[in-house]
């Protein structure tokens, strides 16, 4: 790790140990406030409940640690100074999502804890029992969504970091992505529901609109019966999900060696 970021790193408070260790401590604290058995959990409603918070809470961290990694360079006048050092364009990109990374690999570690205690307490996924499903295949389903969640908020923060003016205007564009990603499909779909998709045809449809595949994985609520063809859809969602991820990181990278040369010679 290099200068830069080691700097991103320790501006960033979730990616710091103390700011880590509290999200640990509140995520127990409401696993436990919602068990109905004190501090005994015997059932995985709350570990779903902090589960899908703790996404929630990760995707916005690394949104907005991504969206200002360049942009606010840019707003001190600071950013060629920083591009005098001796590194190309795309370590010095990488460097600046240092602290966005970080928080990654820290989402990814507690959420993959507490997929596992789900396994645990949900009958119908411990893998000693007969009928249960899978156990090993719904935790690395869940993470693979949850990794790629997390990668796609970073990538679009970067964009937008990068084509920005402002820190605000950074911010502002990349939520209204990230909006649009989420939930712009729900109406799409859910209009076009009401005349004439099948249950088939809305989980075809679902493999282009990784957020609602992931929801209905992780309530275990797919539509329609045959098994086949939802695991088929659910590898084709998860492989158009990567593509994607790695497409924004593709011209994430690509973009940042014209932008910031062009910054470098003095022509924004």
């Amino acid at each position: 790790e290099g200068a830069i970021a080691w700097r991103e790193m320790s501006l960033s408070v979730l990616a710091r140990l103390p700011g880590q260790i509290l999200v640990v401590l509140l995520m127990l604290g409401l696993i436990l406030w919602l068990s109905s058995e004190g501090m005994e959990i015997r059932q995985p409603g709350p570990v779903m409940v902090a589960y899908f918070l703790l996404v929630l809470i990760g995707a916005v961290s690394v949104l907005s640690t991504a969206a200002r990694c360049v942009v606010s360079e840019r707003e001190k006048q600071t950013l060629e100074i920083l591009l005098t050092t001796p590194i190309s364009n795309r370590s010095f990109l990488l460097e600046k999502s240092a602290g966005a990374l970080r928080i990654c690999g820290f989402m990814r570690v507690v959420c993959g804890v507490l997929q596992v205690c789900r396994v645990m307490l949900d009958d119908r996924l411990q893998p000693w029992l007969p009928g249960s499903d899978n156990a090993l295949a719904f935790w690395v389903r869940s993470m693979a969504y949850t990794s790629l969640h997390m990668l796609f908020c970073l990538w679009v923060g970067v964009l937008c970091s990068l084509r920005a003016r402002s820190q605000m205007k950074a911010a502002v564009w990349s939520f209204f992505v990230i909006l649009i990603f989420a939930l712009g499909p729900v109406f799409v779909y859910g209009f076009l529901g009401m005349f004439w998709l099948s249950a088939n045809d809305v989980l075809l449809l679902l493999t282009v609109y990784p957020v609602g595949m992931w929801i209905c994985c992780e309530s275990r609520d797919l539509p329609g019966q045959d098994v086949e063809l939802q695991f088929a859809c659910i590898l084709m969602s998860l492989f158009f999900y990567v593509l994607l991820v790695f497409g924004l990181r593709f011209w994430a990278l690509r973009s940042a060696g014209e932008q910031l040369q062009r910054e470098c010679e003095g022509g924004v």
